[in-house]
């Protein structure tokens, strides 16, 4: 029979291939038979030996408008046409995996799952019915005859036997008649899909529900739905059921119709929200999340959906749990090659950017840990963490902002495992965009609470917020689940009732459990006819006092190899694949699954991270838990040897591993090898840097030297204790932390010194040396950088020098900043660094206009910016600009400042610099008080201050405060201009910035002149022009205050208080400005 087969199917391909040369038509005609024969065949190989009950999908379709059609032509061309319309029609069919049954007339029976049942066989019965909708409307535009199909859809357990004297095989029951009655209640060119196929298929079409249909034969009227298209992007829950039937939820409908209002408030007010439905584990947390998805999917309204979730191994991974997001949302799998997830990353962001989809793309990428680093669009940020992420964060912004244009939802599972800069982002997106279409729903438990206590639960806390806490719940509605799950029971026993309510102490998934256990145990037996309890079994009954006893207990049931696969499975995690259990099975496919699926332990999902191995997630997190705790520790260790390996093998294969190196590293800790958890770590702990996740990182690096320690001496060993203590330095700077930066700095140059390692020590040096001028100590850090330079490579020299300047330009000795930063500026053009570059011309500029060379720094300052475009440094650009304004500002160009200030606001916007924005918006301010439009000074110093504080920039506060003090002082306002002055000054001294209080100390000098204390601010215009570390734009602005000091005072007194102004101690001045004792 394989012969007669392969011949037909042989001969069927050469037909087709003289389709071009012989026309559709006879092709068409030629075809049918064969291929019905060829159905028939096939469908008699697959037949069982006897008789069987199985789930199968059904669909019956009939064409409308043959008779029509048959009226107006001859007999033998009604034949052809329909014969090449069903060859077709059949090929849909058949290329969905579907069978052909019979064809009845002008209408065809199809079956899915007749060789053996699968998962997809509802979901591919649907997308033929579809294909199948394509090819008339197609068929009827080329023959020009308006013929249409109704199509309908069932899925249930049939019986599949022989019929009649010929032995042809069919399927029969109630699941049958359904289907056709579907058929036959369908609208024509439609398709309609009973309850039972939409839960199989929930998720992946969009459809639209239908008043319930009355079916001969059933007591109850049965939902139907339409099905309209197939959804671009799929997302399926696991139903939730026992024994084949589906529970139901009960007890939390006005928690639901919670969710339910929120969506429609969000989608008319345009206003975001997120809502966290916080609850214990088991208490039915992710079955209130599958219901509202449930009736999400069956409103009018189109929203754009995101689903992801944390995972207790993601936890150290920065940015996991919005990865996981994209890559739901984009189909990446886990499997794919770098090249492929940045295209697929690429055409999603793209769908929704506006502009430079490319640039979005890459730092959102880049962000998420999507092998972005090497794109041209990173190259201005290829060394700065913080900009890259800056920028990330924007776009973050700017792309959900355009995903709730018309509506979004979001659905967040297991938060209580979410990644901190995943929480963070979220918060962020929800500060920026309060007035979106965007609904974000979050599932939790408490402890969410406590380890991340700024997440908010109520309006009080973040006005879009609020929480909904699921109690367990009352015996009545645990006694209506029970009732629920035994519907097929006819006589609960009430002691077998009484019994279930009392344990379950309100807890869902205990009742769940439980029966099931009664199930496994043949206290309850299950059948098609109905279930039964035994009475004998009964009275023998111990049911476990906890959940997790319970759990335990099931697991006990299970055969020794199934069990063991269980807990292979735990070790992988909640979501784990057949290949990583084959791993620890020297490469032996586990053959258990099956079993394990049908006992409801595990689930098979639709999509797997890896396109080559079958993806599963346990039932409850509670069971993987309670399965992982079984597991021998010796044993264990073991296994989290082999996933680490398999993990590492297969992410090294698709060129992601850096993406998954905090896993790896987690599972060769679990199993005790120290020596790969420690190079996993480092790598994750590079790559968290390199993202701007120094929090992350330094979590990382800290687990790694608590590692370290546990290998035995050696060189090699002391060099990567060496190199990590260098990273927790970096780690340490990036975090402020600059006494713990010096400590690790100082031990990793010991250890370099140990080792005679030159560039170890080189690099922490010029560690230390960066470290000591954060911290104010300008001679050490000069002696640190001064060390390092007979030893450095080109890079390292460069980037001491550079310190070296910012040092010297600091303490005002612009000569020696000159000469440092020209240096750098050579080492930088020799090695080609182009951020480098751009940054030095820009230091550069920084000098000359510190000496009031304003012509030579708007040279270095267009220097910068011409080199900055090529490498699309749009914040080096913004900054650029700025300078570029201040220097037409101070040459009292101010059109021309002032067109330099909009330029640099609007680039800062576009990049969400909020630094660049304040700085800007400052600018413009000064501009218009130039223009004495004072009004509208004051109104941009108040925007920059607000844009300043979400920085967090105490200096630029400090600023914004200094320019809105001298606004209010021309105002009159002279008591604001008190409060913004001591403000500012409190900030500017807690920084250690001199030259910034000297600034503010300027401003002092006028609002004390103002306020009748002439005197006092003359001495203090004194202390600012003759302080040695006093800017030129400081001098200029004590020489303009002369004239109205000396109208109030007097040309002599004027000149005998600046001189005793010379004498004052700047510091005591600010105390006492202070109101400081």
């Amino acid at each position: 029979m394989t012969t007669e087969i392969e011949q037909l199917e042989q001969g069927i391909t050469t037909l087709e291939a003289q389709r071009a040369s012989l026309g559709d038509a006879l092709i068409d005609t030629l075809l049918a038979p064969l291929r019905e024969k060829l159905a028939a065949l096939k469908a008699a190989e697959a037949a069982p030996a006897s008789p069987a009950r199985k789930q199968m999908t059904i669909l019956f379709a009939d064409i409308s408008g043959f008779t029509a059609m048959s009226e107006t032509m001859d007999a033998e061309d009604v034949s052809d046409t329909m014969n090449a319309l069903w060859t077709r029609l059949d090929d849909a069919i058949t290329s969905h995996k579907g069978s052909i049954d019979k064809h009845i007339g002008d209408a065809v029976m199809a079956l899915w799952g007749v060789d053996e049942a699968r998962e997809d066989d509802a979901e591919n019965a649907v997308r033929a019915a579809l294909a199948m909708q394509a090819v008339i409307m197609a068929f009827s535009a080329e023959r020009g005859r308006p013929l249409q199909l109704r199509i309908g859809i069932n899925t249930g357990m049939v019986l599949y036997s022989a019929i009649g004297t010929v032995g042809e095989w069919t399927a029969m029951g109630d699941t049958v008649n359904v289907a056709s009655r579907m058929e036959h209640a369908a609208p024509i060119g439609g398709i309609l899909i009973a309850h039972n196929t939409y839960i199989q298929v929930r998720g992946s079409f969009d459809v639209q529900a239908q008043p319930p249909l009355m079916v001969k034969g059933k007591s109850e009227p049965i939902q139907a739905y339409l099905v309209e298209r197939a959804k671009p992007r799929t997302f399926r829950f696991t139903t939730r059921g026992v024994e084949g039937v589906e529970t139901r939820m009960i007890g939390r409908d006005a928690e639901l119709s919670n969710l339910q209002t929120a969506f429609h408030s969000v989608l008319s007010e345009a206003k975001t929200r997120l809502i966290s439905i916080i609850g214990d584990a088991g208490v039915g947390k992710s079955r209130l999340l599958y219901e509202f998805d449930t009736w999400l999917e069956l409103q009018p309204e189109r929203v754009r959906y995101f689903k992801g979730r944390a995972t207790q191994q993601g936890t150290s991974t920065p940015y996991f749990l919005l990865r996981d997001l994209f890559a739901n949302r984009f189909n990446i799998l886990d499997s794919d090659p770098i090249a492929e997830v940045r295209e697929k990353f690429t055409v999603g962001i793209s769908f929704f950017a506006e502009t430079e989809p490319e640039t979005q793309a890459a730092f959102i990428g880049a962000l998420l840990g999507y092998g972005f680093a090497d794109s041209p669009q990173l190259e201005s940020v290829k060394h700065d963490a913080k900009q890259l992420r800056d920028q990330a964060l924007f776009y973050l912004v700017r792309f959900f902002t355009a995903v709730a244009s018309t509506g979004a939802v979001i659905l967040l599972e297991d938060l209580h495992w979410a990644d901190q800069t995943s929480l963070d982002t979220i918060l962020h997106i929800l500060r920026e965009c309060p007035a979106l279409r965007l609904l974000i729903i979050g599932v939790t438990r408490p402890t969410l609470l406590e380890t991340y206590p700024q997440w908010p639960t109520q309006a009080a806390d973040f006005s879009p917020a609020q929480s909904i806490r699921l109690e367990p719940l009352d015996e009545q509605a645990i006694g209506s689940l029970v009732d629920h799950i035994l519907q097929r029971t006819p006589d609960i026993p009430p002691t077998l009732r009484a019994l279930i309510v009392k344990q379950a102490e309100g807890n869902p998934y205990y009742v769940e459990e439980l029966i099931k256990m009664l199930i496994d145990d043949r206290v309850i037996v299950t059948s098609p006819a109905g279930w039964t309890v035994a009475p004998d079994r009964l009275k023998e009954l111990h049911i476990p006092p906890t959940l997790t006893a319970l759990l335990q207990a099931r697991l006990d049931s299970l055969r020794p190899s199934e069990k063991e696969t269980l807990q292979q499975a735990s070790v992988v995690g909640r979501i784990f694949w057949d290949a990583s259990v084959a791993a620890l099975r020297k490469g032996n496919m586990p053959t258990e699954f099956e079993v394990l699926q049908a006992r409801e332990l595990i689930f098979a999902r639709p999509v797997s991270a890896f396109n080559t191995a079958g993806e599963y997630i346990f039932k409850h997190v509670l069971l993987r838990d309670v399965t992982y705790e079984t597991v021998l520790r010796k044993q264990r260790r073991l296994y989290h040897g082999l996933v680490a390996a398999w993990l590492a093998e297969v992410t090294q294969k698709s060129g992601r591993a850096d993406e998954y190196a905090a896993l790896i590293a987690d599972h060769y800790a679990l199993a005790e090898q120290p020596a790969p958890a420690i190079s996993f770590l480092q790598q994750a702990a590079e790559g968290a840097l390199t993202i701007g996740s120094a929090a992350e990182a330094s979590q990382l690096i800290e687990r790694a030297l608590s590692l370290i320690a546990s290998l035995p001496a050696s060189a090699e060993v002391q060099r990567q204790h060496m190199m990590l203590l260098r990273l927790a330095g970096e780690t340490a700077v990036r975090l402020s932390d600059y006494p713990k930066a010096q400590q690790h700095y100082q031990e990793s140059l010991r250890k370099a010194r140990e080792v005679d390692d030159k560039t170890g020590m080189v690099s922490a040096l010029v560690g230390l040396g960066e470290t000591a001028v954060n911290l104010g100590d300008y001679a050490a850090a000069q002696e640190h950088y001064q060390q390092s330079l007979p030893d450095a490579s080109p890079r390292y020299r460069a980037q001491a020098l550079g310190g070296l300047g910012k040092i010297a330009w600091r303490q005002g000795n612009y000569a020696a900043a000159n000469e440092h930063f020209q240096q750098s500026l050579t080492l930088q053009r020799e090695i080609n660094d182009p951020t480098g570059i751009g940054t030095t011309l820009r230091n550069l500029g920084n000098v000359a206009w510190s000496q009031g060379d304003y012509d030579q720094a708007g040279v270095y300052y267009k220097q910068s910016i011409t080199l900055q475009r090529k490498i699309n440094d749009r914040l080096g650009m913004s900054g650029n600009l700025n300078n570029l304004g201040l220097i037409a500002y101070t040459q009292e160009q101010l059109e021309q400042a002032q067109n330099y200030f909009q330029q640099s606001l609007v680039m800062s916007r576009q990049i969400g610099n909020r630094a660049g924005e304040g700085s800007a918006l400052a600018n413009l301010g000064s501009v218009a008080y130039a223009q004495k439009e004072y009004a509208r000074a004051a109104e941009y110093h108040q925007q920059s201050l607000a844009a300043r504080r979400l920085t967090g920039d105490l200096w630029g506060i400090a600023m914004s405060l200094g320019g809105l003090t001298e606004v209010q002082i021309i105002l009159g306002q002279l008591s604001e201009a008190h409060i913004s002055l001591r403000e500012g000054l409190k900030y500017a001294r807690q920084i250690g910035g001199t030259p910034l209080l000297l600034t503010l100390m300027t401003l002092a000098s006028q609002l004390y002149l103002h306020d009748g204390h002439a005197e006092q601010a003359a001495a203090w215009a004194g202390l600012v022009a003759h302080h040695p570390i006093t800017q030129q734009q400081e001098r200029d602005a004590s020489a303009h205050l002369r004239p109205a000091l000396e109208a109030a005072l007097g040309a002599e007194a004027v000149t005998a208080a600046m001189e005793r102004g010379k004498l004052l101690d700047l510091d005591a001045v600010v105390a006492h400005l202070l109101g400081e004792p």
